[in-house]
């Protein structure tokens, strides 16, 4: 919901895709250092507090945005300093949770606890960025990230008011202490000594960059070739999480007989390829996403080139 919001709002400031790149670096970028730090600080401090920590700290930055434009002073910069702050810590709680299931749920538990998890986070990734559009039309993006620190708050203090199972805590720490310590240098000699690791590794890199700019290329897509508005854009992005949660009910319900080392190269071709159809005209299956007034968020409008702000733009149809 932050990341539809957040370029929303630079959207309706500048009017400018190269600015959302910009937001849309700043909110990925910095996860490369918080990513290397937050395995450090998860190995070497109590994880609950930390994760606790985390959100509380996101949660003000988020909460920021709408308190600025309440008082009319919302500026680019502000929204790209957030996005940082968001990437810098993004990798502390999704690295977080999982390493934190294990101190409070019972080893006999700990597969289907992983895995509501997991299907918790899709679903949200689902739900979020569509619901974020549908906000947005209707009261503006402000509101969105509101409701979203607020969120972080409410994380934060079920954080801080688990308590571990006094049967399981020296087992779990015992094994956690064997685990922790090793450093990054191991990690990186490991990486460059595994030919599959590294090959992995790479691919994710040029997928990330992929999404990435497919990230920044949506809500563009969604103004200029479908002349619709914020709620298109937010089904557009949750489209995206939708297809990752088929796929992978898909692979898990049948039995995978190919190679997988080959299964995945061809997937990666499948979806170059899909890809190439946004060059055409829209598809006959977007067609209900497009019975939405035309976007008045176009270049041009309003004074200095910038685009109407979300208070004048005409609320969306149920459609």
């Amino acid at each position: 919901m932050s990341f539809v919001a957040l370029v929303w709002l630079v959207l309706e400031q500048t009017g400018d895709p190269r600015t959302v790149g910009v937001v849309a670096a700043a909110y990925t970028a910095p996860v490369i250092v918080g990513g290397l730090v937050a395995g450090l600080l998860l190995d070497r401090y109590d994880r609950r507090r930390l994760l606790a920590l985390d959100n509380i700290a996101r949660g003000i930055a988020v909460a920021s945005v709408p308190i600025a434009a309440a008082a009319g002073t919302v500026a680019t910069a502000h929204l790209i300093v957030v996005a940082a702050i968001y990437g810098l810590l993004f990798m502390v709680s999704v690295a977080g949770i999982p390493s934190l299931l294990p101190s409070y749920v019972p080893e006999e538990e700990l597969t289907t606890a992983n895995a509501m998890e997991t299907i918790s986070y899709s679903i949200a990734g689902l739900a979020g960025p569509a619901l974020a559009g549908v906000v947005i039309a209707l009261v503006g993006a402000p509101v969105v990230l509101a409701f979203d620190a607020l969120t972080y708050g409410i994380f934060a203090v079920c954080l801080l008011a688990m308590r571990k199972p006094p049967s399981e805590e020296p087992a779990v720490e015992d094994e956690l202490a064997e685990l922790s310590g090793g450093g990054l240098r191991p990690a990186f000699a490991f990486v460059l000594r595994t030919p599959a690791i590294l090959a992995i590794t790479l691919m994710f890199m040029a997928i990330n960059v992929a999404e990435g700019m497919l990230s920044v290329f949506l809500p563009v897509y969604a103004i200029d070739t479908l002349a619709a508005g914020a709620a298109t854009y937010g089904i557009l992005a949750s489209t995206f999480t939708a297809g990752i949660l088929g796929g992978s009910i898909i692979v898990g319900a049948i039995g995978w007989r190919w190679p997988l080392g080959r299964s995945i190269a061809v997937a990666q071709v499948a979806t170059g390829l899909a890809l190439l159809l946004l060059l055409g005209p829209p598809a006959l299956p977007l067609a209900p996403l497009l019975a939405q007034p035309p976007a008045t968020m176009r270049p041009g409008g309003g004074a200095g080139g910038r685009w109407p702000c979300s208070s004048r733009r005409p609320p969306v149809s149920p459609s």
